[in-house]
């Protein structure tokens, strides 16, 4: 829950940022990687299970994972596409559940940033 949650700040993030870069040459873009055997939910109870199942089966390889990064940071393709949501293995984009594309809430969610920013001393 906490993982959906997270990622669906990610993307709203992601794509407001992308309209504050907007003009210049820098690209920002979320991407589903797919399951992988990570380590990232190693504190998980039923992480060491759920790895031996995936790695049983030929999913989670990290390196398929890190396709879609590779691709949207190098390939043609996405240059100069920015703000976008993109699967694994298609490189299609994806179209993120309500409230994600939402861009007055992208916006509330940057500005309560850079509040939480400056009070703990990060920005100016």
């Amino acid at each position: 829950m906490i993982y959906g949650k997270t990622k669906l700040l990610n993307i709203m993030f992601t794509e407001e940022l992308g309209r504050q870069l907007a003009g210049n040459s820098v690209t920002v873009n979320a991407l589903n990687p797919g399951f992988n055997v990570t380590g990232l939910g190693r504190e998980l109870g039923f992480a060491s299970v759920l790895a031996k199942v995936l790695n049983t089966f030929h999913i989670g390889d990290p390196r398929k994972g890190a396709d879609i990064i590779i691709r949207l940071a190098t390939d043609a393709q996405f240059e100069g596409v920015t703000g976008g949501y993109y699967n694994v293995g298609t490189g299609k984009p994806i179209l993120p559940i309500c409230p994600a594309g939402d861009t007055s809430m992208q916006i509330n969610l940057w500005k309560a940033t850079e509040n939480l920013l400056k009070q703990k001393g990060y920005l100016d």
